[in-house]
């Protein structure tokens, strides 16, 4: 990867199902694009400020927050 860009992974259990969790991130351009279990959950191609993506999985709630240059993955808050 380019370095000006960053990837962030989570791998974890829920419901007794594994996850992957993949942000890329541009940190230039403010570009973003998140994989669930390789697939995309979303992408945006600007920037928009401090980042938050809130989605589910089952009957979980999970989001993505934008802390500075890191990032973390909450589940269930």
């Amino acid at each position: 990867m380019k370095g000006t860009k960053k990837l962030f992974i989570w791998k974890f259990n829920l419901d007794n199902k594994d996850y992957t969790i993949e942000l890329y991130t541009s940190m230039l351009s403010g570009k973003k694009k998140i994989l669930q279990n390789s697939q995309l959950i979303y992408e945006n191609n600007s920037y928009q400020g401090a980042f938050n993506f809130p989605f589910s999985i089952a009957r979980n709630s999970l989001s993505v927050v934008q802390h500075g240059d890191r990032f973390e993955l909450r589940v269930n808050n």
